[in-house]
């Protein structure tokens, strides 16, 4: 039976020390989420996913575990997506996938959205770690509006205007290939110009979370049922100082129904998974 199924934690022997002061390093938070994945497996099984986004996939642990989850409960690869507005976590994630016989792509992104056109009523799976830690507002200018720019990454995108470079295999979508003069072009994977990146493009993205802890949370809510399959569903992780209450109310008010199918405290933390998805039409 699905909901028998145990795996474990992908392998990241290939992540160094140095590349985890870049990219956010999995804790509690992440092993709730690989958790509720795990027992939400017969639900996965039913939903018969083919396309799977995790926005913020950072070391790629979430993703790479879905695809193996996936694989096991249903016998058929997915495609499997990420979008992280760091570019080191992209290639990073890409990595990971690949180190666990998972095929990972992924891009520079803020929220997804040089994937949102194309992916339109289209994901299966839609996942969100956010950064849900509430964090001063002087902190978050502190951060993420300083002079000092990142160090480049080794394989990554060097520019805003050359994120078509980052593997870009959204296209698999569509069966076409990627388009080779967008970047040249200042494009990003969905076209158009290069996303203002308010919130920071390195580890940073990963932790300031800003008043509650709800700045990115309520940028991503929108994005839910526009991104959503018919009979997609999207696990997104709250702490209680995100006042989870009304994010959930927020979710019903977009046409969505939602559930906690995981809770945990975690030190001081008091986590849960919210899985969200559309009603069933009306008979």
């Amino acid at each position: 039976m699905a909901d028998s199924v145990k795996l474990p934690t992908p392998e990241l022997g290939h992540i160094t020390s140095q590349d985890f002061d870049k990219v956010y390093e999995p804790a509690q938070d992440t092993f709730l989420l690989l958790d509720a994945l795990q027992d939400e497996a017969e639900v996965l099984r039913e939903a018969r996913p083919f396309v799977c986004l995790e926005i913020g996939p950072g070391s790629g642990c979430v993703i790479t575990f879905l695809g193996q989850l996936l694989l096991r409960v249903m016998g058929t690869t997915c495609l499997m997506l990420g979008a992280d507005i760091n570019a080191h976590a992209a290639s990073i994630a890409r990595a990971t996938g690949k180190h666990n016989k998972v095929d990972v792509h992924t891009v520079v992104s803020d929220l997804g959205d040089a994937l949102e056109k194309r992916l339109r009523g289209k994901v299966d799976v839609l996942l969100f770690n956010p950064p849900y830690v509430p964090s001063e507002e002087d902190d978050e200018e502190d951060d993420v509006y300083g002079e000092q720019e990142a160090a480049p990454v080794a394989g990554a995108p060097q520019s805003s205007s050359a994120l078509r470079e980052d593997d870009c295999s959204c296209d698999a979508l569509t069966g076409r290939p990627p388009v080779a003069s967008a970047a040249a072009a200042g494009g990003t994977c969905g076209g158009g110009k290069a996303p203002a990146r308010p919130f920071g493009e390195g580890i940073e993205a990963a932790l300031i979370g800003g008043e509650r802890g709800r700045k990115v949370i309520d940028r991503f809510l929108p994005l839910i049922p526009r991104l959503l399959s018919p009979t997609g569903l999207c696990y997104l992780l709250l702490e209680r100082q995100n006042d989870p209450k009304q994010v959930r109310s927020t979710i019903k008010s977009l046409g969505l129904k939602c559930k906690v199918v995981k809770r945990r405290n975690a030190f001081n933390e008091r986590l849960q998974i919210l899985r969200c998805s559309r009603p069933p039409p009306p008979r």
